[in-house]
Order: structure tokens, then C-alpha cells, then sequence
């Protein structure tokens, strides 16, 4: 979730930060280890990815569309947009994307896996066996 080659990372949020903060929340933890389980993300794996975010940016218990309007407020407008962390909708296809990683590589032991292929922009799934 924190960025690899095919996950973006959040700008300027390392995993270093991200694990001090996994590890002072178990419920962070929980929900991280869920990551990948399945093709898709639970609401409460996302609702904690959510928290976990916004802890990031330094706003607890906040979702993140009002993180990003009192951002952009106490900075008067002002705010470089590479700085500002993503929608709430932008964070959830984050949250596909790192998911769907994720899966790929917890089933990267498996001789013939069975996973969705992501197909056209809207994100449909068909099977593929190999």
C-alpha cells in the first residue's frame, strides 16, 4: 500500500512512518495482513486503510475527503497538489491496485494460480487460467 514498482506511494510518506504507526495500532495490523487475501478489499480492511492514511497525513479518525478540504483550507488554497493525499475514491482503486498486487504474490508459490485479469478501463474481471 506504501508504494512498490506497480503501487504508487503516497508523496512524501515513507514506510518507515507507516510502520511506527502499524505498530502502535493492532488493528492496523489486522487489516494489513487481510491485504491480499482475497481479489477484493473488504469495507473494513478499506475503512482501516482509510484510517491508517489519514493517521498518516496527521489527521486521526478523519475519512479523506475532509482531510484534503482542511488541508487545503489551513494551507489558504495554497497546497502543492503532489502533496495532497488522494480522494476517498482515489484511495479506494489504490487500495484495488495494492490488493491485486498483493494476491498476485501471496499465490506467487502456486504452480498454476487461478487470478483475474483486469480487462478494459472499467475494471471487469475474467479468469485466466494458465
Amino acid at each position: 500500500m506504501t508504494g512498490c514498482v506497480t503501487v504508487s506511494s503516497f508523496s512524501g510518506k515513507g514506510k518507515w512512518k507507516t510502520i511506527q504507526l502499524l505498530l502502535k495500532n493492532e488493528s492496523y495490523v489486522e487489516a494489513m495482513v487481510e491485504v491480499g487475501e482475497t481479489w477484493s478489499v473488504s469495507d473494513a480492511t478499506f475503512n482501516a486503510a482509510e484510517a491508517l492514511v489519514c493517521q498518516l497525513c496527521g489527521k486521526k479518525g478523519q475519512n479523506m475527503d475532509l482531510l484534503r478540504y482542511e488541508l487545503y483550507c489551513a494551507k489558504g488554497g495554497k497546497v502543492d497538489t503532489e502533496a495532497m493525499p488522494p480522494c476517498r475514491t482515489s484511495l479506494r482503486l489504490h487500495m484495488k491496485r495494492a490488493n491485486y498486487q498483493a494476491a498476485i504474490w501471496r499465490r506467487a508459490v502456486i504452480s498454476h494460480p487461478e487470478f483475474p485479469l483486469l480487462t478494459g478501463t472499467a475494471g471487469k474481471y475474467a479468469v485466466h487460467r494458465s
